[in-house]
């Protein structure tokens, strides 16, 4: 699989990690998992790991909609995005930035720090 989305108990968060450039479908069920998981366990904080998506700046348009349209009905206070790569961090924060989360995400390189980041938002 290349993407895995669950719910953090122990820090009342919504995990999800991908592994590798996903296909339209694949997008939107990445998206309908965590939009379910907000609403089910009222969380309002996530954790993106991006870190181990090496084929990510493959992204294509129609999964860049598929992004789009459902981040804007996201109900997240902040997220923290785990990018090691340079390519891949530029092209998450071009997403951001469109659908207007500059000020409510943050990137980082190691899911300590976006630990440490969420837990002082």
């Amino acid at each position: 699989m290349k993407y895995k989305v669950w719910f953090d108990s122990e820090n009342q968060l919504v995990m999800a990690n991908v592994t590798a450039a996903l296909e339209k479908e694949e997008a939107e069920a990445l998206m309908n998992g965590i939009k379910e998981i907000l609403k089910e366990k009222k969380a309002t904080k996530g954790i993106m790991d991006l870190s181990n998506a090496e084929a990510f700046e493959k992204i294509g348009k129609e999964v860049r909609e598929v992004y789009k349209e459902y981040a804007r009905s996201l109900a997240l206070d902040c997220a923290a995005v785990i990018v090691t790569s340079p390519v891949i961090r530029m092209l998450a924060r071009v997403v951001l930035s469109s659908l207007g989360m500059t000020m409510t995400a943050k990137f980082v390189k190691s899911y300590e720090e976006a630990l440490e980041w969420i837990k002082r938002q």
